[in-house]
């Protein structure tokens, strides 16, 4: 069954979470996560905000780790996707949010790039390896079929300035997401979590592997298949090599997909 938008409230993460207003007091796993890192706490009320949905979402979701920052209200999202795609993709930018003070990240750039390249190869068009046969309008449409949101909720001010999640964050919250999980009707995950943490897969249950790549990996279970792709910003290879890793992952992954 399909998620139903309509069922998104407070209370659905007061079920999961213990807290609808503050994580970082609230949260039933707040005093375990922010042990010995009190200094990284923001000086605004996190939320455990709510995931970004594609008028057109059959249960295709994307996670990143966490925010860096800006999870003050339960849309944070909506409104980085809205931001995102007015604000750069339009403008036919790959870095979004760039600004003096910030390099911008090309995370909400592929996100609706993968999106775009499934709904593509589910409907049978062959693997694509050139990242410019693309436009940015076709990007951006990618947007209309899949979900996002993150796996930790708790942004923190570390002292690596990219929101670092702790271990305990990694650990405790990674089995409230795997709840989130169930209640959005989530068959298709892609993480990006590959290099970052690879005890991942273990926290959300028993899974199988099926393929593994230098740079990627597939996993299914008898709900979901994910997968786990490395963050934009840990790639040590070049922009080209990194679209076709992704690409081919994606192609990999509807491939079996079509054959459960």
């Amino acid at each position: 069954m399909i998620f139903d938008k309509q069922d998104l409230s407070p209370e659905l993460f007061l079920s999961i979470y213990g807290t609808k207003a503050d994580l970082q007091s609230g949260c039933n796993s707040a005093e375990e996560c922010w042990d010995g890192c009190e200094s990284w706490k923001t000086s605004y009320p996190q939320v455990p905000y709510y995931p970004f949905f594609g008028p057109k979402y059959e249960g295709l979701l994307f996670a990143g780790i966490n925010l860096n920052g800006g999870n003050e209200s339960f849309t944070a999202i909506d409104e980085l996707v809205e931001n995102a795609i007015d604000d750069y993709l339009k403008q036919g930018k790959f870095k979004i949010f760039k600004s003096d003070h910030y390099g911008g990240s090309p995370f909400y750039y592929y996100v609706p790039l993968i999106s775009f390249l499934y709904h593509e190869y589910l409907t049978g068009k062959p693997l694509i390896t050139n990242e410019d046969e693309i436009s940015f309008e076709q990007i951006i449409s990618g947007f209309q079929y899949c979900g996002l949101t993150n796996v930790i909720k708790c942004s923190t001010n570390s002292e690596d300035r990219r929101s670092k999640p702790t271990e305990a964050m990694y650990l405790n919250c990674s089995k409230k997401f795997a709840n989130e999980i169930q209640r959005f009707g989530c068959h298709t995950l892609i993480c990006f979590s590959f290099f970052l943490w690879p005890s991942f897969r273990e926290s959300l249950g028993f899974f199988q592997n099926l393929i593994s790549r230098d740079r990627y990996q597939i996993l299914q279970s008898q709900r979901i298949n994910i997968l786990e792709l490395e963050h934009p910003l840990s790639t040590q290879v070049t922009r080209e090599e990194k679209f076709k890793n992704y690409s081919k992952g994606i192609f990999d992954l509807v491939q079996l997909t079509k054959k459960r």
